[in-house]
């Protein structure tokens, strides 16, 4: 058994590392509106474009202070987060399981969910991506919120609890399902004779007050317009739009992006078939329980979402998985870890091989995405007292991983050299994804004819350059 149990360890510490190297914040860049977000963040600016995120515009406004315009720091910050993070993630998976299955290995299943968080294949965008960590720092007061609500009989205790809840609240918009967890928490409490409705409900009505002030102060400052970035406020939100949204949700918080819709559907029944079996199968009823206790709070994840639904196809919207993955971590440790030894073992190692492949995949996705907006930055600062760029086919997103889909001329005007090109003027874009080099190379010429399908005489002048971004490289045609 020991031995066993030394095999399951070495496994999960060996792809704990892999992971490590795939979060290579080195390999990364700036992306989006990053170029957006962080000089507004260097300003002070800490409530942004119809945001109420201060916490993570003050993060970056820290970040910006100390590494300026260099990614990698930023980058450093995120998996910092991401550590932090799966840490915090070990010691409340540990504190649960000691409530409410302390018959349970409490250290392996703890070290198993935090393990499983760390290389979790959906956390590409909230780790890959700068302003994705807005995600990870919800996550990171959520997790002491809910440590201090299992602590809650004492007065400090609580008074964290409250403390945490609004810092949560301040970073991202999916803990908002703290008062719903807390509930669920109490009630459980109050069904295994550990307390009563009395108590719990003095706790539950100060928790209220809390997000009431909380609610009232996001009114104030950002009206009920707010974080309708992904969606646009005109989008009608019908009940259709609402179930199709929470099934894409859900499909999405437990497989990778495909582009094949009825293989993701299948692949989700299927799993909801087996772990359904999975379920039926435990004789502890108390097991069961936990296990559809478990799968309740994964469902409450994701409803702070439903307005805004997720990406099937690519990477783009993984952040909205982060919190909900913590749920999906627990649900998979308890079923795995309750099998026979070399089920057990067999189990996990598909799991998390499974995980850190597709995590290379989406690193890459990620790692190719910054480079094509490095190059660009570079090709800019490569030019002398130009007038105007005017850009061709600028790429929006790389299978979800976002390039310029906003941020171009922002990015350009942030980060470019003083003696370069005054203007920067996009022409028009391109939706198809490029292929996956290791990285997109800058190409000169001053052959008009590449822009023949544009009216080159309206728009140039002889201090002027165009780019044109094609599948393999960034051309610069600058005529003579």
């Amino acid at each position: 058994m020991i031995k066993q149990k030394h095999i399951l360890y070495f496994v999960l510490i060996v792809v704990a590392a892999i992971a490590l190297l795939l979060y290579n914040p080195w390999l990364l860049y700036f992306q989006n509106d990053d170029m957006v977000h962080i000089p507004l963040s260097r300003d002070g600016i800490l409530l942004q474009h119809n945001s109420f995120r201060p916490i993570c515009d003050l993060s970056m406004m820290l970040d910006y202070r100390l590494y300026g315009k260099q990614a990698c720091g930023y980058h450093l910050t995120n998996l910092t987060l991401h550590i932090v993070n799966s840490v915090l993630v070990f010691i409340t998976a540990k504190l649960f399981i000691k409530k409410y299955l302390p018959e349970t290995d409490i250290n392996l299943f703890a070290f198993t969910v935090g393990v499983l968080f760390w290389i979790y294949m959906n956390h590409d965008e909230s780790v890959f991506w700068i302003l994705g960590r807005s995600a990870m720092l919800g996550m990171l007061f959520f997790l002491p919120a809910l440590h201090f609500y299992f602590c809650r009989k004492t007065g400090i205790n609580f008074l964290f609890c409250i403390l945490f809840c609004f810092l949560s609240w301040l970073s991202y918009e999916s803990t908002l399902i703290l008062p719903a967890i807390f509930f669920i928490i109490s009630f459980s409490d109050i069904q295994e004779k550990k307390s009563k409705w009395k108590i719990e409900l003095k706790f539950l009505f100060v928790l209220a007050v809390a997000f009431i002030v909380y609610c009232c102060c996001r009114f104030y400052f950002m009206g009920l317009g707010s974080n309708y970035y992904n969606t646009g406020s005109e989008k009608n939100i019908t009940i259709p739009f609402i179930i199709g949204s929470f099934i894409r949700l859900a499909i999405r918080s437990w497989l990778p992006p495909s582009g094949k819709e009825f293989l993701l559907t299948t692949g989700f029944v299927i799993l909801t078939v087996i772990i359904t079996f999975w379920i039926i199968k435990i004789k502890s009823i108390k097991k069961r329980i936990i296990i559809l206790m478990l799968l309740l709070l994964w469902v409450i994840s994701l409803l702070p979402y439903l307005a805004l639904s997720i990406d099937t196809k690519g990477v783009e919207g993984g952040r909205f998985l982060y919190l909900p993955s913590f749920f999906i971590c627990m649900i998979i440790s308890v079923l795995v870890l309750q099998l026979t030894s070399l089920s057990k073992t067999v189990m996990l190692l598909f799991i998390c091989v499974t995980n850190i492949w597709i995590l290379f995949l989406h690193s890459k996705q990620y790692s190719f995405a910054g480079s094509v907006v490095k190059t660009t930055i570079k090709a800019v600062n490569s030019l002398k007292n130009k007038n105007t760029i005017y850009a061709l086919n600028v790429p929006q997103e790389n299978f979800g991983a976002l390039i310029f889909r906003s941020g171009f001329t922002e990015g350009i005007n942030w980060l470019k050299n003083k003696r370069t090109a005054d203007t920067v003027v996009q022409l028009s874009t391109s939706d198809k994804d490029l292929p996956l080099h290791k990285n997109y190379p800058v190409k000169y010429s001053n052959d008009l004819s590449l822009v023949n399908n544009i009216n080159y005489k309206t728009y140039f002048t002889g201090s002027d350059v165009y780019f044109l971004y094609t599948d393999s490289c960034l051309i610069v045609i600058a005529p003579k």
